[in-house]
């Protein structure tokens, strides 16, 4: 019996192909049926999604492959395989800690091991006494077992002239905020390593004072505008880099906010 080619035809009546390579049998499209089952093969599974999530382990940035290879794998189920997955529990809070040590990794954060607690900065605010300039600084504080979080801002007058700070006014756009200082909050002086007059204040954030904030980001330009207690001013206006250290603190504030207590905590000792 001759073999075909199945690739030139020769022209017989009866459609058969012509001899090309002898002993080759004829190429056919695959059949619909072994489509599928190579595609029901390669499907990914509930227990193979499971299996991946229980190979991340501790989380920490350093299993940030591990979590996406879960997380991918997990996004090829269906819905009625997803809700076999028994310990999407553990990939969801996964994400959670990565997102907010993400965050972390973005400020300056302190362990208070005696008092067991955090205090989280930013790195610009950090060095403001080398930058020898006014600034704001929003900073962290949790304690409680990442129960309490408190959000401060410090306000840092630095210049030539001597400032007793009586209030501080921000005004971006149509946002205009005031902040007035009391003798418990703020202090000034005169510093001679730096050869600068200083002033401070800080206040405890609530939540609708820090979205004062996030309003005044979204303006072109903010000004803050420093009043002592003999009508002097000062002018200053945020810089890109205040803008930066503000929306950090923040984006770190709200993944915080979003989460447990107890996530908090691991992604703070992880």
């Amino acid at each position: 019996m001759q073999s075909y080619c199945g690739e030139q035809p020769c022209g017989r009546s009866d459609d058969r192909y012509c001899i090309a390579r002898a002993g080759r049998p004829p190429r056919r499209g695959r059949s619909s049926s072994t489509a599928v089952l190579a595609q029901q093969n390669s499907a990914v599974t509930p227990e193979q999604v499971e299996a991946l999530i229980s190979q991340i382990g501790t989380v920490t940035r350093s299993r940030r492959a591990a979590i996406v290879a879960a997380l991918d794998a997990y996004n090829q189920l269906d819905d009625a395989g997803k809700a076999a997955v028994t310990n999407f529990g553990m990939l969801a809070e996964a994400q959670q800690i990565l997102g907010i040590q993400d965050a972390l990794a973005k400020c300056n954060v302190n362990y208070d091991a005696v008092e067991d607690c955090w205090a989280i900065t930013t790195p610009h605010d950090d060095s403001i006494d080398k930058r020898k300039t006014c600034g704001i600084g929003p900073n962290l504080y949790i304690w409680d077992k990442g129960n309490t979080i408190v959000f401060w801002e410090d306000f840092t007058y630095m210049g030539s002239s001597e400032l007793d700070i009586n209030d501080i006014i921000l005004r971006g756009g149509d946002y205009k905020y005031t902040y007035i200082c009391d003798y418990d909050n703020s202090g000034y002086g005169y510093d001679k390593e730096l050869g600068k007059w200083f002033a401070w204040a800080t206040f405890e954030m609530e939540d609708s004072e820090v979205e004062w904030l996030r309003n005044l980001l979204s303006a072109d330009t903010v000004i803050m505008r420093f009043e002592g207690t003999d009508y002097s001013k000062f002018d200053y206006t945020w810089t890109e880099q205040d803008r930066q250290a503000i929306t950090d603190i923040i984006d770190l504030y709200d993944l915080l906010k979003a989460v447990t207590p107890e996530v908090r905590e691991k992604a703070l000792r992880n």
